[in-house]
């Protein structure tokens, strides 16, 4: 069975809608990064695939489309970052950058806003994220577990899911 298949049956076992179900075909591994950004929340909600699974099919692909597993990540303006696992390093908004930074599981990461940057930053699990803004810069950080340490002009969501 190939990646797109075995993941596709995963999912349907954990409950994909009938509609995914239907355009899914045999991806490659690309629109399967594609199809992960897109479904994210069914993802994160998963905890699918797992990062080891991610790992040994999709690395060196996955970073590609923003996610991020075990990794070092230091990136600037990316419209969407996931860090799955355990991820660290730098995440820079900076002009008129905007974006949203999804820090899962262990990682512990950094997200820094200057300018007029505008981004979101969700925390889940057991993640760290250090958040500081400058300038006009804005940060909404979107908390379902982890920490946060923030300077500048954050707001906070508390999420008791």
């Amino acid at each position: 069975m190939n990646v797109s298949d075995e993941l596709k049956e995963k999912a349907i076992a954990l409950g994909l809608c009938t509609p995914w179900q239907k355009r899914w075909q045999n991806e490659d591994k690309h629109s399967l990064g594609q199809m992960y950004m897109k479904g994210l929340d069914f993802c994160i909600d998963h905890d699918y695939p797992s990062c080891a699974y991610m790992k040994k099919h999709f690395d060196g692909i996955m970073q590609q489309h923003g996610i991020f597993v075990d990794d070092i990540v230091n990136t600037s303006n990316l419209q969407e970052v996931v860090c799955n696992g355990y991820c660290s390093g730098m995440i820079i908004y900076d002009d008129f950058g905007t974006g949203t930074v999804y820090v899962r599981h262990q990682s512990n990461v950094s997200v820094k806003a200057e300018g007029n940057a505008r981004v979101f930053i969700k925390v889940y699990d057991h993640a760290n994220v250090n958040v500081s803004c400058s300038g006009n810069a804005t940060a909404t950080i979107i908390r379902h577990g982890g920490n946060v340490n923030s300077t500048g002009n954050v707001e906070f969501v508390e999420c008791n899911d």
